[in-house]
């Protein structure tokens, strides 16, 4: 589970694999992704215990100095995020905007 933290917290679910062949005759394995969007902490915490995925990565959250009330609610977010992933034995990793990949495997 992929999750970008903040006033709409988005959420990517790997979902399984899919295997086509493709135009040459060639068998592609492709990730198959759900992805959808929650508006509040209850709604977010109720999808990762209803998936209890295996891993959840997290965008990390910096600012350079002062920081506003939607800031503080994303730091709040994943402060939550890590906290429920402890109790039910949730491996979190956290990555940084440019580090984020544009797939995730788990």
């Amino acid at each position: 589970m992929a999750i970008d933290p903040g006033g709409t917290t988005g959420v990517a679910i790997h979902t399984g694999e899919v295997t086509h062949i493709d135009n040459t005759g060639t068998h592609v394995t492709q990730a198959s992704y759900s992805t959808m969007v929650t508006h509040t902490p209850v709604e977010l915490y109720g999808l990762i215990l209803a998936v209890k995925p295996d891993t959840i990565v997290y965008e990390e959250f910096t600012t350079p100095g002062s920081i506003s009330k939607y800031g503080l609610y994303t730091v709040r977010l994943i402060g939550a995020i890590e906290a429920l992933a402890w109790q039910n034995n949730i491996e979190v990793q956290l990555q940084f905007p440019p580090e984020r990949q544009q797939f995730i495997n788990s």
